[in-house]
């Protein structure tokens, strides 16, 4: 082994851990960004659009983990369908997991989907993402959930 200064050694490791702190308190205050000013507007304009067609919808919100929009299926035999952003514990950098979860209508068996939100977007650009695009983007969600349920041979 290399002569090294163990001295030097231990005050790099030292550093290293604020490093790594000071990155996930930045980390999940862009998360908390993220949801105010983009998330959260969006599910509103969302829920608004939802409403006129008498669609119900709510937003569940757990600060500093994750953001989601439960919406209704409407239909003889209702359902429901929900989209969550989830920030991983311990997160250093701003890569959310996109959690879908449903069920097609009441006695239906739960469906449930994780994949990385927003894939091969960097981190900073998240934070640019407009609202209608993450808009669009539960739409395709949803529109792909219930056309699946409305197509499946059970």
């Amino acid at each position: 082994m290399k002569n090294k200064n163990w001295e030097k050694e231990l005050q790099s490791h030292f550093d290293n851990l604020r490093v790594i702190e000071n990155c996930k308190t930045e980390t999940l205050q862009r998360f908390e960004q993220f949801c105010e000013f983009i998330a959260e507007l969006a599910f509103e304009a969302l829920a608004s659009g939802l409403k006129a067609k008498g669609v119900r919808s709510r937003i569940r919100k757990e600060k500093g983990r994750s953001i989601g929009m439960e919406i209704r299926i409407p239909g003889p035999r209702p359902g429901w369908f929900e989209y969550r952003m989830i920030l991983p514990r311990n997160s250093v950098d701003l890569r959310m997991t996109l959690r879908t979860r449903g069920r097609w209508a009441d006695k239906a068996e739960p469906q449930e989907t994780a994949e990385p939100f927003m894939e091969g977007v960097d981190s900073a650009a998240v934070l640019k993402t407009a609202k209608e695009d993450l808009i669009l983007d539960i739409i395709e969600h949803y529109r792909n959930f219930v056309y699946a349920g409305l197509t499946s041979p059970d």
